[in-house]
């Protein structure tokens, strides 16, 4: 006498416990019914990643299997690090040591990590920082300024050794346009030399690099990932991969799944007969209802 039954009779009176319910009776199937008695379709658990941004996201999937991969640059030191990405895409910002302070007489624009090479000119004894103490700042501006005239070479400055009189300490003989005769002070003419890679074409690619240090590197495409059907061990920047979708491949089966790659053996096909329990010629496997011949009800 449940309407909901499959074998609902309305002319029915009296409840004798005969309701059967139709439904996916198969416990390993995705829209498993414990409360059906009778055979129904069943839908295949079919395992992949359900999140739409990850990069191995299987539309035809209906159950998590827990292995989404999210790309970006994993390298924590890089200036484009994403915290969120699970596996590298080759793409991380190149580091590019130098001098990144923007006070040193050798500050790089260019650079993304400091390498301690910062030259800062001042007294010491007033300000921490400086990497190279000249005595007579410590002395006021004026002292400075009556010493910086001395030795001014006609025609321009070039850049002196501090070394060339003595109120300085120490050389700047690392410097590209280094000249140790000259003994005029305006070190904003020093020109230092910045190793790197200097190809316009490498991935790595230093825009104020003015010696080449071998360092460059040029990008390869390809699946770096080896998780995926298509990996390609020569590649260095991740693009195109193609990964396992496991699932029914054949598109006359019930459980077909066109984003499906690897056909996994779940492949089911309906069964033709009559499904309707009050019927005469009943069949309690058929999955699609045909050909039923009904009961005469008794008056």
């Amino acid at each position: 006498m449940h309407s909901d039954a499959n074998n609902y009779r309305a002319l029915a009176t009296v409840e004798d416990g005969s309701c059967i319910y139709k439904g996916c009776t198969d416990p390993t199937a995705f829209n498993h019914d414990a409360s059906a008695t009778l055979a129904g379709q069943c839908i295949t658990i079919v395992l992949g990643c359900l999140d739409s941004a990850a990069q191995n996201f299987y539309k035809g999937a209906n159950t998590a299997s827990g292995i989404c991969t999210y790309i970006g640059c994993t390298d924590s030191v890089r200036p484009n690090y994403d915290p969120t990405a699970t596996f590298d895409d080759g793409l991380c910002t190149p580091l590019h040591p130098g001098c990144t302070n923007s006070r040193a007489l050798n500050y790089d624009a260019w650079s993304n990590q400091d390498d301690g090479s910062c030259v800062i000119l001042g007294c010491k004894a007033t300000d921490p920082s400086v990497t190279f103490n000249i005595p007579f700042l410590c002395d006021g501006a004026s002292s400075f300024g009556r010493r910086r005239k001395l030795g001014k070479i006609p025609g321009g400055a070039l850049c002196a050794d501090p070394g060339a009189i003595n109120y300085w300490s120490g050389t700047f003989n690392y410097v590209i346009n280094y000249h140790p005769e000259n003994t005029n002070f305006a070190f904003s003419e020093c020109v230092f030399a910045v190793s790197g890679c200097t190809d316009p074409g490498a991935s790595n690619y230093l825009v104020s690099a003015s010696t080449d240090d071998n360092s460059c590197t040029f990008p390869v495409s390809g699946c770096t990932d080896a998780a995926a059907t298509n990996f390609d061990s020569s590649a260095t920047v991740l693009e195109g991969c193609v990964y396992p979708r496991p699932g029914c491949t054949d598109s006359l089966s019930t459980d077909y799944v066109p984003d499906a790659n690897i056909d996994d053996d779940s492949c089911t096909y309906d069964s033709y007969g009559c499904s309707d329990a009050n019927a005469l010629n009943f069949d309690s496997v058929a999955t699609v209802s045909v050909g039923c011949v009904a009961r005469v009800e008794e008056l």
